[in-house]
């Protein structure tokens, strides 16, 4: 969204009088404002997780104008936060989500404040691998190289 001008007039009628009319007269006053947008928000969080399980992401950014504002979240999954809030300026908002299938995922997430102004898109890269944990992946990975230490570790537990 451009930025918008906001133009305030205010009008004063002069009234001169002829004789001993009373003459009322109060000056004419004009003032523009340019209400630049937000800066793009920051997101934190963390940048890998696992399927089917709730994760918390902070959402920060700074109005220049210190306005109340409200935030548009989309997850990368086809599911979004449609103008959450409002929240005061300069407050860290945490929003928590859950992914159902592996991937990466663009977390995307935009500010608006009470005048209607957009920020950019802040983004944020998210990655969900199996249900598995690093630890059980590794082991596993060990084993796939090593197919005999498997074979090997099958026939003692068989032979007791």
């Amino acid at each position: 969204m451009k930025n918008k001008i906001l133009l305030a007039f205010s009008i004063t009628l002069l009234f001169i009088g002829v004789g001993i009319q009373p003459v009322l007269a109060e000056k004419v006053s004009t003032s523009i404002s340019d209400n630049p947008p937000p800066n793009k928000p920051i997101i934190y969080g963390p940048i890998q997780g696992k399927v089917g399980v709730d994760y918390n992401f902070t959402f920060v950014y700074n109005d220049f104008e210190q306005r109340d504002f409200y935030y548009y979240i989309e997850w990368g999954d086809g599911t979004f936060e449609e103008w959450i809030g409002p929240y005061p300026a300069g407050l860290e908002v945490t929003v928590n989500h859950t992914w159902y299938e592996k991937g990466n995922y663009f977390i995307r997430c935009k500010a608006k404040d009470l005048w209607g102004y957009e920020t950019d898109w802040g983004e944020y890269m998210f990655w969900i691998d199996r249900s598995r944990t690093l630890y059980d992946t590794v082991i596993h990975l060990f084993l796939e190289q090593f197919l005999i230490l498997e074979v090997f570790l099958q026939i003692i537990n068989l032979l007791r």
